[in-house]
This record gives structure tokens, sequence and C-alpha cells, in this order.
């Protein structure tokens, strides 16, 4: 079986936990724990490097009950990912939500950002407007996002390891009961010095700071309201 290659810094796991030295981020870090993307950036299976091998020199499309699905044979037996497999897995309630933004919606939300009107197409459209779901508690569809990504890399020239935790998730569903290679594939974690990197001002640093949204900060009930 061909070697895949692996990137190590791909699909690493999220660092959430408040110390002092992040007092800044804290309200950041609120937000994302209750986003619905909080377990997908988290959690950390046992990755076996065999099995996601498996997985990605044998997978193939394929339309099952006019479905979209992604076939392949790993230990030996069939598994199947859709993008509602990919929904149920990493826990996402998106199967509504948004896919796609208009080109004018991208430009404002991007100027209401202070960010540069022209940064937004640095980026492919897809993950700009997840950005832009997420800061502004719309409902984006990251399950088909996952899914399309997948799908885009079966006709890659040059296979790499793509996805390693959640593929990983994907199979451990599919194939209970079924012995785990010993060979594991490093899943690496951000730490503490990822909010240290993020407070550096570059060069071209405006030196003005954009509060979160309200809709991105915890929202008082109604009792709370009434005693403050």
């Amino acid at each position: 079986m061909t070697v895949l290659e692996s990137c190590p810094k791909y699909n690493m796991v999220a660092y959430l936990e408040k110390t002092d030295g992040n007092v800044e981020f804290y309200e950041i870090i609120d937000f994302i724990t209750r986003s619905s993307i909080y377990h997908a950036l988290t959690v950390s299976p046992v990755v076996s490097t065999t099995f996601v091998e498996q997985f990605w020199t044998s997978a193939k499309s394929k339309i099952i009950n006019n479905v979209s699905h992604i076939t392949a044979k790993v230990a030996g037996k069939p598994v199947s990912i859709s993008e509602a497999s990919i929904r149920s897995d990493l826990l996402f309630d998106d199967a509504d939500g948004i896919y796609t933004l208009p080109n004018q919606a991208i430009f404002d939300a991007i100027q209401l950002m202070c960010s540069k009107s022209t940064s937004w197409d640095q980026i492919h459209t897809n993950i700009a407007t997840a950005v832009i779901c997420l800061t502004s508690s719309q409902k984006y569809n990251f399950s088909k996002l996952i899914f399309d990504g997948m799908l885009r890399h079966l006709d890659a020239k040059k296979k790499f390891v793509m996805y390693p935790r959640f593929i990983s998730i994907f199979l451990d569903k599919q194939l209970e009961n079924v012995p785990v290679p010993l060979d594991h594939f490093p899943v690496n974690a951000l730490n503490s010095k990822v909010f240290s990197f993020m407070v550096k001002k570059g060069k071209h640093f405006s030196g003005k700071v954009t509060p979160l949204f309200a809709s991105m900060l915890v929202q008082p009930t109604e009792d709370e309201g009434a005693t403050s």
C-alpha cells in the first residue's frame, strides 16, 4: 500500500483553555465553546495511520439512492460516508444551513470586520461565508463543506492524508469490534502560544481593534437584564 503524505499541522486540535495569559481572549473562547463547531474543533480520537491510508487509497465517489457517497474498503470491510453521515458524526445541525453568500454580502461583512475589502478573495468563498455566518449567528453548512472537500480530493493528482481526525471518527462508527492497528497518526494540539501569536501586531496593523459582534456575546436573560 502506498504511504500517503501528511501535514503535521493539518487538523490540529483547538486550544480553548482559559489561562492568565489569554484573558483578553476569554470572550472568543466562550463564543467558540458555544458554537456548533466546538466538538469538531476539539474532538481527539485515536487516529490509525493504516485505516486512514486504506480509506484514501480505496475511496471512490458513488451515487446510492440518488445521494452522493464516498465509499472505500478499510480492514477488508466496506465503509460509506455522505454529507448526512458527516453531519451526524460531527454533531452538526446544519442541514438547512447557508453554503455560499453573494459577493456583495461578503464585501459588506468584511467591511464590518474592519478588514480590507479585497482580503476575502485570498481564501475560498465558502470559507469566507463560514466565518461570516459564525460571527453573525447564521447557520452554516459545515457538513457540505467537508464532504465537498473530500469529493474534490478524490480527483487530486496526488493524494495525501486529508481530515485524519474526522476520517477516524467516521470509521469508528462503521468498524465496531474491528481491532485498530497500533500505528497511530500523531494528532497535534495547539497550545497557549497560539494566543501569544495572535496578539502580535504586524507592520500592516491599522491600530484599530474591532470588538466582537453582539451576536457573538452571551446575551443576558430577562431576569439578568432587570437586575442590571
